[in-house]
């Protein structure tokens, strides 16, 4: 029969051994995959998967889209080509080039070559050469949420994938 004395012995190398091995599991748990480098490049490969498809208006931080808005879209495509074509209902926002069906004005559809880079921002030149950034807020199967624009003029948008 085990004194009492080994007994406690016995349980304090049991415990020496848990913590030792606590110990080494929490350093190893910490390895260079934290780098928040390649968290942002991952971060930036799961949008890119995301971001592939038909997206169409939903809501912009100014309210609900109309029902011209809510035609218009990006296509997003995995060769990074960008389709998108905008629908508005505002006459005093026409330029060039819109075509009036219905009750909206259409703009012909664009084809450009789009960049997501590492800040989750998409950009591409727009048929004026202006270089147009897009920051990504959020982004799942079924809602991508950006803002364009610039720190003093900034527009939130929410749209919805085409399923």
């Amino acid at each position: 029969m085990k004194s009492i004395s080994t007994i406690r012995i016995e349980i304090k190398n049991i415990w020496k051994v848990g913590l030792m091995l606590l110990v080494i599991a929490t350093i190893l748990s910490c390895n260079k995959d934290d780098d928040p480098e390649m968290e942002d490049a991952h971060l930036a490969e799961s949008s890119q998967e995301l971001l592939i498809g038909k997206w169409f208006y939903n809501v912009t931080s100014n309210g609900d889209a109309s029902a011209c808005e809510a035609q218009s879209y990006y296509n997003f495509t995995d060769t990074q080509k960008l389709e998108y074509q905008l629908v508005i209902d505002d006459f005093d926002l026409v330029v060039g080039g819109y075509e009036l069906i219905g009750d909206c004005y259409v703009s012909p559809v664009t084809s450009i070559i789009y960049s997501l880079n590492t800040a989750n921002e998409i950009q591409f030149l727009n048929e004026y050469e202006d270089t147009i950034t897009l920051k990504i807020v959020s982004i799942n199967e079924t809602t991508l949420v950006f803002t364009k624009g610039t720190l003093d003029d900034t527009t939130t948008y929410i749209l919805m994938k085409e399923l």
